[in-house]
């Protein structure tokens, strides 16, 4: 269950952008950027960038939702 903005900035995790180049890209500091994906992280018992990119790119081709 991920919000809007969680699922944008997992989706430049996938295609490997560091906090800093997601940053940019979002006009966010790279502080924020990993504030949020701690978030994410936390949601899917994930331990790593890698580990939530995986289970995010899973989801998504399964159309689980999501959604908030």
């Amino acid at each position: 269950v991920l919000t809007d903005g969680q699922k944008t900035l997992m989706e430049f995790v996938t295609l490997g952008l560091s906090n800093k180049e997601i940053g940019r890209r979002l006009n966010l500091s790279p502080d924020t950027v990993k504030h949020h994906l701690t978030e994410v992280f936390s949601r899917f018992n994930a331990n790593s960038r890698t580990q939530a990119a995986t289970i995010y790119r899973r989801m998504v081709a399964a159309r689980v939702t999501v959604d908030a």
